[in-house]
């Protein structure tokens, strides 16, 4: 018989990006009823991105965040080891069966899932699937920030009257992983 899910925990890693497919990933796996979210930042990138801009703890979203008292160099440091730990040694079998999902989005094995109490999640999980999922259960997302600044609301009611398309162009980061992303030419 499977287990109900009570308590999905995503570790927040990366810039903003990274961290909404991971949050949306955990929204989309707590879907169970009676399931708790919990966000947990790991390290020192996801209460405040790359260069600064805001990390996802600056938005009013569902689930409960988990602060640490663990350094975030430290904790950084152990992430590093332990993912080449598993790797290394070849648990990820291992750490799946335990409820600790260290893989990327089309690894994720929905049929498993259910028989774990507490599903842990680390990883990128970048796959509109966990987006589609939310969608099919009619839930809404909103994302709002907690303190918006008088610029950011001015701009909002801007775009609420102009209704823009809005390209954005990555070209920074992914240069350095050319050959594995793929980058377009100029």
């Amino acid at each position: 018989m499977a287990r109900k899910i009570e308590r999905v925990t995503v570790y927040l890693f990366g810039g903003l990006g990274n961290q909404l497919f991971q949050y949306f990933a955990g929204l989309a796996i707590a879907k169970t009823p009676g399931a708790k979210l919990y966000l947990k930042p790991f390290g020192q990138t996801s209460a405040v991105g790359r260069e600064g801009e805001a990390g996802i703890t600056a938005f009013k979203m569902e689930g409960t965040l988990i602060s640490s008292k663990v350094p975030s160099r430290l904790q950084e440091k152990l992430l590093r080891r332990f993912v080449t730990m598993i790797d290394r040694f070849g648990l990820r079998e291992f750490s799946r069966s335990r409820g600790f999902y260290l893989s990327e989005a089309s690894e994720l094995p929905e049929m498993k899932l259910r028989n774990h109490r507490h599903i842990r999640l680390m990883g990128y999980f970048q796959d509109s699937k966990f987006l589609d999922s939310l969608e099919h259960q009619d839930k809404r997302i909103e994302l709002h920030l907690k303190n918006p600044s008088p610029w950011f609301e001015n701009l909002q009611k801007q775009t609420h009257q102009m209704k823009p398309i809005i390209v954005h162009i990555r070209r920074g980061d992914y240069l350095n992983h050319a050959e594995t992303i793929g980058v377009l030419d100029f």
